[in-house]
């Protein structure tokens, strides 16, 4: 079973995305947070097979490319396998 984390500020989004990934009883989420600064907490002792990452997210360490720049300093850490970007967007 593959370990998930999920990047996305909007609470609605979030909880739904969880229950989307869970459903397919292919992944477990680890984490699900509303930050980059907690989604870099999360991992800093636990590694995860895939995170699911807003591009555009919101508050004090949000904005237009945190979810970008969230996936880069993952990238160099080595502690997502792959990423899933998304946006709750209209």
């Amino acid at each position: 079973m593959l370990t998930a984390l999920v990047l996305e500020d909007e609470r609605p989004a979030r909880s739904y995305l969880v229950e989307l990934v869970e459903a397919t009883k292919l992944s477990r989420v680890y984490a699900a947070v509303p930050s980059v600064d907690l989604a870099m907490e999360a991992l800093v002792d636990t590694p995860v097979d895939v995170a699911f990452v807003d591009v555009n997210l919101v508050g004090p360490t949000g904005g237009p490319t945190a979810g970008l720049a969230f996936v880069e300093a993952a990238k160099v850490a080595r502690t997502v396998g792959r990423f899933v970007i998304t946006t709750a967007s209209r």
